[in-house]
């Protein structure tokens, strides 16, 4: 018996010139913070801990101290990056070898962005519509390995015409409105 082999063929990666603030915008409605060390964010508290000798006088908690009849201190919270969710294509109204060229530049695109965010230590979401299930697919990327996990699914996807849109169909999966985040990757704004 023949075992079979699967080759996965990527796209060629596209070029994509973003700089570090275009990466890195913070959503103030949604930062996530470090649970692991403290940081330099007063407006959230990463832990409260008796004083030591060259704490600053203005992270001393003073309610809790008096409460305590002790001196405590509040270290402040270290803001990490912040979630960003991208929305891939799958919808092109065109015929079929056209659809196809617009998938495949869609997909280039849309891998090339994510390896890009995960190479600035961006995490990301990445979702498109799988219209062959008919399943919106939703995955967090952290690292190259989440996103060549995916990789086989996401290139396997079939586009398809006359159907709803991604943010359509995201909304109508998530219920979500408004994302500060949301980047919407589509044969136009290639």
């Amino acid at each position: 018996m023949k075992k079979k082999k699967a080759v996965l063929m990527v796209p060629q990666a596209v070029d994509i010139d973003l700089t570090e603030e275009v990466i890195n915008i913070p959503d103030m409605e949604g930062i996530d913070y470090s649970e692991e060390k403290a940081g330099f964010d007063p407006s959230e508290t990463f832990s409260i801990r008796d004083y030591k000798e060259g704490d600053r006088m203005k992270s001393i908690h003073w309610k809790l101290s008096y409460k305590l009849d002790r001196i405590m201190v509040r270290d402040p919270g270290l803001p990490i990056k912040n979630s960003t969710q991208i929305l891939m294509e799958t919808c092109f109204d065109a015929g079929d070898e056209e659809r196809k060229q617009m998938a495949d530049a869609v997909c280039a695109f849309t891998i090339s962005l994510s390896e890009l965010l995960v190479d600035a230590g961006t995490k990301h979401q990445l979702g498109w519509m799988d219209y062959k299930e008919n399943v919106f697919r939703n995955y967090e990327i952290n690292s190259a390995d989440n996103l060549i996990e995916i990789l086989g699914e996401l290139l396997g996807t079939t586009a398809v015409s006359g159907r709803h849109s991604v943010n359509d169909k995201f909304y109508e999966e998530t219920g979500c409105q408004e994302i500060p985040g949301l980047v919407i990757i589509n044969h136009d704004r290639i």
